[in-house]
């Protein structure tokens, strides 16, 4: 039997070690994604809107997707916002001025007007952090049922799927003998009694 050498073992290690780091790159991967993508609706921090109307162009067109991230405004900032007596109706509009405590005092960057509404730190779902134009197919995406289904699908697959055991070859093919020993294995002679080929 052929022992293999210590430069095997060696690689089969730094295999293992890179398998591990691939895994654990996935997984901060996975739970970025998780983190950043997880929407409000379920609890998450992140709400995605499509912007209709033309109250903030030239800076969001209608059909665009806005992606807003939980935290504290402060006057600038284009937030998501539900106004009062709306129900489920989200507005995109920039504070102009107030506080978060007696209401925000909000308007379209098109309008010469401020909002009805005066939205508190409580009404306020989340500060715009992206923006998708209404073009770009990742905001597609990123509002599909079907993405978001496929996603979790391949994750809890990637969470179950079977691994290798420790010490298990990468492949059930023999490793090809040395040069050394393919010459050994020519000069042995055949013993006695047994007809050479």
């Amino acid at each position: 039997m052929i022992r293999r050498t210590t430069d095997t073992d060696a690689q089969s290690r730094v295999r293992r070690y890179l398998s591990f780091l691939g895994g654990l790159a996935l997984w901060v991967v996975v739970a970025f994604n998780a983190w950043f993508l997880w929407p409000s609706s379920l609890g998450g921090s992140t709400t995605f809107v499509v912007v209709s109307g033309q109250s903030m162009e030239p800076l969001y067109a209608p059909g665009d997707l806005v992606v807003a991230r939980k935290g504290v405004p402060a006057v600038g900032d284009v937030i998501v916002y539900r106004p009062e007596g709306l129900g489920d109706a989200k507005v995109v509009h920039k504070i102009v001025g107030g506080d978060g405590v007696t209401g925000w005092d909000v308007k379209g960057v098109n309008n010469d007007w401020l909002d009805q509404w005066h939205p508190t730190n409580d009404d306020v779902v989340g500060m715009v952090a992206v923006h998708l134009g209404s073009g770009n197919r990742i905001g597609t995406l990123l509002l599909s049922p079907l993405f978001w289904g496929a996603f979790f699908v391949v994750a809890i697959g990637l969470l179950l799927w079977p691994e290798k055991p420790d010490g298990a070859a990468p492949s059930d093919r023999a490793a090809p003998p040395s040069p050394q020993v393919e010459a050994r294995a020519r000069k042995v002679p055949a013993k006695a009694g047994k007809p050479s080929a």
